[in-house]
């Protein structure tokens, strides 16, 4: 339950800084900072909600692989954005 408080609080403050003007006062690294920790928290509440369910009803499983499917695509795109980083950084 208090998990489930915590995502609401990352989805007001997601909400209040995705327009322009709240970027700028945040700050560029501060608000990809918010939105990628409130993005994954997120996904975590799902994921955790999702999975406690699946024994009494499989449907569940539909959501939870998702989340898993959402997430492992995000962590090669990180990986990707990594490795070309890291070449662009050995050629200069």
């Amino acid at each position: 339950r208090f998990l489930g408080i915590i995502a609401y609080v990352f989805v007001g403050l997601m909400t209040l800084t995705s327009f322009d003007a709240a970027v700028n006062a945040l700050g560029r690294r501060a608000w990809g900072l918010l939105h990628t920790i409130g993005d994954h928290y997120i996904w975590l509440v799902f994921l955790l909600s999702h999975l406690k369910r699946t024994p009494g009803q499989p449907l569940y499983w539909t959501g939870a692989t998702l989340v898993l499917a959402m997430l492992a695509l995000r962590l090669v795109a990180w990986r990707r954005t990594a490795a070309q980083a890291a070449l662009e950084t050995r050629a200069t």
